[in-house]
């Protein structure tokens, strides 16, 4: 993925992308805003949705003129246990939008639940979000999860248990490339990857075992790691996807 949406000022995007690439909002919303004429390029209203357009020309909404954006921002953050991954605060939670200094709005790539820590990728590319997060694309994630100690156990038979497919939300998913890492602060540690990311799909799936999580941290998405950050810290990263 190029951090460039056109290799040339006579490059053409269509009008829902040039919209949604300038960071007012997503491709939907994008349309929607075509949809009620509140979008004019070179002085008329828009009145198609496939229109393609380029730097050159003057694209405003509701009279505000759309910038295009040239370079994409893209940051990793560890986000810590007790932050939410939405963009709209639950009571004095924080959010991951909370960590990150910029003007520019962040989309982000994955979530995590309050209760899980770890990286999440947030970038101003809207669509190279949409496409990374998407299933079909299966991006690996790694995690790492902490077990509570059962009684009487056997660490072959625990990932057999662990790996082993299960039906979510009408789909077949299982945790793949299980390993145990040792013991750590009084529980059982493993890592495992996802090329999935159904609502609470580890935690459900641990549970479907037989087993509890006390913790769980995501380590690395696609490319990019954890290396070298502390909860709440963030960088800005190159992406190229």
């Amino acid at each position: 993925m190029s951090n460039h949406i056109a290799d040339s000022r006579s490059s053409k995007t269509r009008l829902n992308k040039f919209i949604a690439q300038s960071g007012l909002c997503s491709r939907r919303q994008a349309d929607q805003l075509i949809a009620e004429q509140r979008v004019r390029v070179n002085g008329r209203t828009a009145s198609t949705m496939g229109l393609k357009v380029g730097l050159n020309d003057l694209v405003e909404v509701d009279g505000n003129v759309i910038k295009a954006v040239t370079k994409y921002e893209t940051y990793a953050l560890y986000k810590p246990v007790g932050v939410i991954s939405s963009r709209a605060s639950q009571g004095n939670s924080k959010t991951i939008y909370d960590f990150v200094k910029t003007k520019q709005r962040l989309f982000s790539i994955g979530r995590l639940d309050k209760d899980s820590e770890g990286l999440i990728i947030l970038t101003t590319d809207g669509q190279a979000a949409q496409r990374l997060a998407h299933p079909r694309f299966q991006t690996k994630k790694t995690y790492q999860i902490w077990l509570e100690i059962p009684n009487r156990y056997d660490l072959e038979e625990m990932i057999k248990k662990l790996s082993q497919a299960h039906t979510l939300d009408g789909k077949r998913v299982s945790l793949e490339g299980i390993r145990y890492l040792g013991r750590d602060q009084g529980y059982l540690r493993f890592s495992l990857v996802l090329t999935q990311g159904l609502n609470h799909q580890i935690r459900r799936l641990v549970g479907r075992a037989g087993f509890t999580v006390k913790r769980l941290m995501r380590i690395s998405h696609g490319p990019v790691t954890l290396d070298g950050l502390k909860p709440g810290q963030s960088k800005r990263i190159d992406l190229e996807v």
